[in-house]
């Protein structure tokens, strides 16, 4: 398996061009957390990947508890740790643990920052509310991708902002509600 969320991730979170070499101090590995990631991404087999990804999330926090950090670097472990939450709401979702999955990204939302970039909490958000449509509970799949559309309107992602569209138009579809089900996705093709 090819997991490019967590490159994506990364280009979003970091768009200042910031990549700092962050290189563990006890231990003779010298992986930035970007090389650490390019193995996750490479690895084909997912159980295998989200071991890897628990490791990085382990490490990560503990280099970003650390008070020696100086804050700009600390402000990166944040946002790396916001990526591999992502990542972490994948896995249980690839496993059908949706309700698990609900409460990572519920988890990201509460340790996003005054730096989380508006695409990454677009993403999180409409990921929450196709979590919420796994497990039937349409209404607040539909709000939380209304949600999503607010992030994604702010950052002019017209691709985000029709599959937000999308994916509304198919829950109100779902509880037959059908004329408003055509609005959302006219308004979809509207954005395409």
């Amino acid at each position: 398996m090819k997991n490019n969320l967590f490159f994506i991730l990364l280009i979003l979170l970091f768009n200042s061009g910031f990549s700092q070499k962050l290189f563990n101090n006890n231990i003779l590995d010298t992986l930035s957390i970007e090389e650490f990631g390019k193995k996750i991404e490479l690895e084909n087999d997912i159980k295998k990947s989200e071991r890897l990804n628990n490791l990085l999330i382990d490490e990560v926090l503990r280099r970003k508890e650390n008070k020696k950090v100086p804050k700009k670097i600390r402000l990166y472990y944040e946002n790396a740790y916001l990526a591999l939450l992502i990542n972490k709401a994948y896995y249980d979702g690839s496993r059908g643990d949706y309700k698990k999955e609900i409460a990572v990204y519920f988890q990201i939302l509460k340790n996003k920052n005054s730096s989380t970039n508006d695409n990454i909490l677009a993403y999180v958000y409409n990921a929450i509310g196709v979590s919420f449509s796994e497990i039937k509970d349409y209404e607040k799949s539909i709000f939380y991708c209304k949600q999503a559309i607010v992030y994604f309107k702010k950052v002019n992602n017209n691709t985000g902002i029709i599959a937000a569209y999308d994916n509304i138009g198919d829950f109100y579809t779902r509880l037959k509600q059908l004329d408003t089900a055509m609005f959302y996705l006219q308004k979809a093709e509207f954005y395409g």
